[in-house]
């Protein structure tokens, strides 16, 4: 039953999902839904599906050049501000800065060890 109602969730996690409609659509009391979600995945239903709404934004936010406003609305947040915040909670940085990152990234460390070996092979 679980595996359902995260599905649901899933498919739905950018709609207004009111906790007792979606108790209701799997015939069970709200604090009993809560509380069978919370045990099966150690989080609330609310929270898993802030976190769908989360990787829908990244995932628009990398396939789109939608402003973050845009997004913001499109994954259920009621304003850019609300998403911007809990964006900014959850991954460190704001929806902007992670589309920057993802496009323009920084050198990593084995980035840069490539980089001096393949220099070396050079002087060879």
């Amino acid at each position: 039953a679980i595996l359902s109602i995260k599905q649901y969730i899933e498919e739905h996690c950018c709609e207004e999902l009111p906790i007792e409609k979606l108790a209701g659509k799997f015939y069970l009391s709200e604090g009993y839904f809560i509380q069978c979600f919370r045990r099966a995945t150690g989080i609330t239903p609310k929270r898993y599906q802030m976190l769908c709404r989360l990787t829908t934004a990244r995932s628009l936010l990398l396939s789109t050049s939608l402003p973050i406003s845009v997004v913001a609305l499109r994954t259920g947040f009621h304003d850019a501000n609300s998403f911007i915040r809990f964006f900014r909670r959850e991954m460190r940085l704001t929806p902007g800065q992670y589309r920057r990152q993802q496009y323009d990234p920084e050198p990593d460390a084995s980035g840069l060890a490539l980089l001096k070996s393949a220099s070396e092979g050079n002087r060879q």
